[in-house]
């Protein structure tokens, strides 16, 4: 199958000749390239960065001509093929690549920075670590744990008093896009999404970000990555007093770009022009 994706330049002239440092922006389970591209393409193209910016397996961007690549455990291997398609284009600095994880994409993100050695820095927006424990603090344990299984042909026309449109359309989307047939199936599949030692493996520099008011599941799996990457790790925590303190900053995208940049132009070098 193939990957849509967008290559964002600077300016012209805004950086000089030669090659440029890049990032590759990696989403979570409701991103898209088009969404990605003023989250990071466009505030880093006007600091001189190439940002390429794609759907990989289980975004609907891929999946709508590539049906059956849904979302799996081992997304260093799409992101492998991200990075032959990016270090072969002549204005992309192989020495000066960076991945940006989005949500679910800073767990994408976090796997191909422990196995690639062309991964020169990466940035974890949150950090996810265990995607179960994630999931299961985001739709509460009682519906994470319910007893009864779910398919999606089961609450197809359910009135909303009975069942929210939501959880309906949610039941539906994780099991199109995980690949699993049913609620109980998806719920298993999440105990293979988890970096588990590969934490351990990620040398490259690290920049950890979350928001205060993500939770206190969040928060522990953005201590977790912290503690246990082997490589120099800088941390932020967002507050309501610098107005961002929501998921991935959603509350205050300026900031985020700009936190993120200022730190791979101290970590792998600004671009000049």
């Amino acid at each position: 199958g193939t990957l849509p994706g967008y290559l964002v330049r600077p300016v012209l002239g805004a950086s000089g000749t030669g090659p440029l440092p890049t990032v590759i922006a990696v989403g979570g389970f409701d991103s898209s390239a088009e969404e990605l591209f003023f989250q990071l393409g466009v505030p880093g193209a006007e600091r001189g960065w190439n940002v390429v910016v794609f759907d990989g397996p289980g975004q609907l961007g891929c999946m709508r001509t590539n049906p059956g690549m849904t979302f799996r455990p081992d997304y260093e291997v799409p992101l492998a093929a991200v990075l032959d398609a990016v270090l072969a284009l002549p204005d992309v600095d192989a020495g000066r690549v960076a991945l940006a994880g989005q949500s679910f994409g800073s767990y994408f993100a976090a796997r191909a920075a422990a196995t690639d050695l062309r991964v020169g820095a990466l940035v974890a927006n949150p950090p996810v670590v265990d995607m179960g424990r994630y999931m299961e603090a985001w739709v509460g344990t009682d519906v994470y744990r319910m007893i009864r299984d779910i398919r999606p042909e089961d609450v197809t026309g359910v009135p909303e008093d009975l069942m929210p449109r939501q959880m309906q359309w949610g039941i539906e989307a994780i099991c199109t896009r995980f690949g699993v047939p049913s609620f109980h199936a998806w719920r298993d599949a999440m105990a293979s999404y988890r970096l588990g030692d590969l934490t351990g493996a990620i040398s490259c520099p690290v920049l950890a970000l979350v928001g205060e008011r993500e939770g206190a599941e969040p928060r522990a799996q953005f201590d977790a990555l912290v503690a246990g990457v082997t490589g120099p790790v800088t941390s932020r925590v967002f507050r309501p007093a610098d107005g961002a303190s929501a998921h991935c900053q959603s509350d205050n995208l300026r900031l985020s770009a700009q936190v993120t940049f200022d730190w791979l132009d101290a970590e792998l070098g600004a671009p000049t022009g």
